[in-house]
């Protein structure tokens, strides 16, 4: 942007994955002015947890004020800029599509209590099917959220982090994955008193099993899952 800060664009792959990122790709990173890191090392999760990489990417250092986590099946179509102008303590996400976890029975009442939290009583939109209302339920693949840390405390994403490896070992709650991200991401704002920027469908608009590509809406950013979706939009 051209009257607007530039801002760094990180990217990060596993210490057993970097080798095998292309020249073509690293290329295309030079040329875009993309700094390639590896990932820090995964906490002890009670099992093998590769979603937890987002977690992961966001708990780096990378000294700034605000950054937003994007999944790698993204397509940014509008500058982000908005979510640098978010007060400090807000963290931004979309809801989820569709109650893809919890919907069913006492989950979230039981993850609720495990941290000794009152059940929320706000409601988010879901994104897709019958856009039902739920209890807060974001999807983690675009989070904007506070990357620095005040009078020594934890940030954000380590409060992610923790939330979520606690839910993991110490909550008896089946299904928890591949939703733990997602799980603990409203916990972790209920836990330490983050406002939350509900986001509309133009910031995570997924392009997954649309039935007339023909309508893609001009958006913030596309989430299109599978390249193919991509291809039809």
């Amino acid at each position: 942007h051209a009257d607007g800060p530039r801002p760094r664009v990180i990217a990060y792959a596993s210490s057993q994955n970097i080798d095998a990122v292309s020249t073509l790709t690293r290329d295309l990173y030079d040329a875009c002015g993309v700094e390639l890191r590896v990932l820090p090392e995964q906490p002890s999760w009670r099992a093998p947890y590769p979603h937890g990489n987002k977690m992961v990417a966001a708990s780096d250092m990378r000294d700034t004020a605000r950054a937003v986590f994007l999944d790698t099946d993204m397509v940014c179509l509008r500058p982000l800029f908005d979510m640098a102008r978010l007060p400090p303590n807000t963290v931004a996400a979309a809801p989820e599509g569709v109650p893809t976890w919890g919907r069913d029975d006492d989950r979230w009442e039981r993850a609720y209590a495990h941290f000794d939290l009152p059940y929320p009583t706000e409601r988010v939109r879901l994104l897709r099917g019958r856009k039902k209302e739920f209890v807060p339920y974001f999807n983690a693949g675009f989070v904007a959220f506070p990357d620095g840390s005040e009078g020594g405390q934890a940030r954000f994403a380590e409060r992610w982090i923790e939330t979520a490896l606690d839910l993991d070992h110490n909550c008896r709650i089946g299904g928890k994955r591949p939703w733990l991200d997602q799980i603990s991401l409203p916990l972790t704002l209920a836990r330490f008193g983050y406002d939350t920027d509900v986001l509309g469908e133009t910031w995570n608009y997924s392009l997954a099993r649309r039935k007339d590509y023909a309508a893609t809406p001009d958006v913030h950013v596309y989430h299109y899952h599978r390249f193919r979706y991509l291809v039809q939009a």
